[in-house]
Parts: C-alpha cells; sequence; structure tokens
C-alpha cells in the first residue's frame, strides 16, 4: 500500500470492508468482522452495511485524525504557527515598551555613555 493509497482512505467520511482489506493486507471475512466488531463498540453513525464512519475508526484504535488526515496537519501546523506569531508579536511589544519606559526613566543614560 502507497502513501496516496492511504491517503485517499482517511481523506473519505467512511471506511469501507474494501479498505480495511487493503490497509492491514487482509481477508475480506477478517475485515468484515473487523468492521463489525468496530461498530458494535462505538455504534452506527451511517448506518450502512460495509462501511464505518472515519471518526468511529479513529475512536476505536484511539487515533488522533490529525496524523491520517493531511489537512488537519496542516490546519494545526497553521494554528501553532499564528499562535507562535501571536506571542512573538506581544513579546516584541514588551521588550519595545520596556526600553522606552527604561529611556525615559533615565534619560541621560545615553549621552553619559558617550562622554565616558
Amino acid at each position: 500500500m502507497t502513501y496516496e493509497d492511504r491517503e485517499r482512505i482517511f481523506a473519505k467520511e467512511y471506511i469501507s470492508t474494501r479498505d480495511l482489506v487493503a490497509l492491514y493486507d487482509i481477508d475480506e471475512s477478517t475485515a468484515s468482522t473487523l468492521l463489525t466488531t468496530i461498530k458494535r463498540r462505538q455504534g452506527d453513525r451511517l448506518g450502512k452495511k460495509g462501511k464505518i464512519h472515519i471518526q468511529d475508526y479513529f475512536d476505536y484504535f484511539r487515533l488522533s485524525p490529525k496524523d491520517y488526515r493531511p489537512e488537519m496537519a496542516v490546519l494545526t501546523a497553521k494554528t501553532i504557527v499564528e499562535r507562535l506569531s501571536h506571542e512573538l508579536a506581544r513579546a516584541l511589544k514588551r521588550l519595545n515598551d520596556d526600553s522606552t519606559a527604561c529611556k525615559a526613566a533615565n534619560p541621560d543614560a545615553k549621552g553619559a555613555a558617550k562622554d565616558a
């Protein structure tokens, strides 16, 4: 199975028996049993024979969707970058404010350094 195959499977809203056969390299009977086990444990959101909702699959195996869906990983990375950017801007503003306050409190410090 290629990365593209996995990506295609996890990009859908459901996983079918055929998808489980491809993912685990198992026969269709075993895949059907696994699918039924997941449906019994997690519930049947789709209500369709031979298919389970992708979130039921993730919940059953305690997986994170962001590890399997590239768009989720991109979204998570974007959120992290935005948060870090915001924190950096706040830190720079504080540094600038502290520098301005220091200069206002000690106006001769710059001149004194030149004289020395």
